[in-house]
């Protein structure tokens, strides 16, 4: 055979080896935002928690159409990518801390806040009459928005900490009077560390009932009709139940709404 002939031939053979075959292309690749560097969303400097177990779960049930990829990043950081309509997701947030014209995935969540304190000194409501004069402990950097106005200025002092986790301790040693959790925080708490947790007290706000949702640029609209179609399936339901009660948190399924 001509060399010439026996040349081509090989390059178009190779060229079409090289080519994806349909159905065969990679995923895209979608970050998972996340603001909360505390447990039970990050564990381990980012290593476990629900962020982490929340993007295999989604790459997974995509059927090889995305990959998830969890990101940390401070909160002003995601608003800029908000608004850059960088492709990416904002993890299990309430939709009431953002912009109302993002898109939402379906409910992750419930969520309420929860007020800690010490087990000899219980702080059971948010009021002028139960605050007054107390000693408030709050995470360095963190806005309390139950803390406004008045309230805000009949506290006697406020202590901040390094993190979450720091932040229990405080109230379990004494070193302030009450906190302001969300719910989930609280209840890996008190599951993860008994010995501490039997010296915090918790009085859950069910008023201030929220849910959690994945949020997104209102450009995004397909990568939303996919997250919730994902999010329909009964696998994912059972999967994400099944995430929940290993982290301790299964009582804030969404499936709990209701009840």
């Amino acid at each position: 055979m001509n060399k010439k002939i026996f040349a081509t031939i090989m390059f178009v053979i190779a060229l079409f080896i090289s080519l994806p075959s349909e159905g065969t292309s990679a995923p895209q690749q979608v970050e998972l935002w996340c603001y909360y560097d505390f447990a039970p969303f990050a564990i381990n400097n980012n290593r476990d928690g629900l962020t982490i177990e929340l993007s295999v779960l989604l790459t997974e049930m995509s059927a090889g159409r995305y990959q998830f990829i969890p990101r940390y990043l401070p909160r002003k950081r995601i608003d800029e990518l908000l608004l850059s309509n960088a492709i990416g997701v904002v993890a299990l947030v309430n939709p009431a801390w953002f912009p109302k014209y993002l898109l939402r995935s379906s409910a992750l969540l419930v969520g309420y806040d929860t007020i800690i304190s010490p087990s000899s000194a219980h702080v059971n409501a948010i009021s002028k009459e139960t605050i007054e004069g107390k000693r408030f402990v709050g995470v360095l950097g963190h806005q309390y928005p139950l803390l406004k106005g008045e309230l805000r200025h009949v506290i006697s002092s406020r202590l901040n900490s390094s993190d979450m986790q720091k932040l229990f301790i405080l109230i379990a040693q004494k070193r302030g009077d009450f906190s302001l959790v969300p719910s989930i925080v609280a209840s890996y708490f008190r599951s993860n560390n008994s010995e501490s947790s039997t010296l915090v007290h918790y009085s859950h706000l069910g008023e201030s009932r929220y849910t959690r949702h994945l949020l997104m640029s209102p450009h995004h609209q397909l990568l939303n009709g996919d997250i919730n179609q994902i999010l329909k399936s009964e696998v994912t339901h059972r999967r994400w139940r099944n995430i929940l009660k290993k982290y301790d948190v299964e009582s804030m399924s969404i499936d709990k709404l209701s009840k």
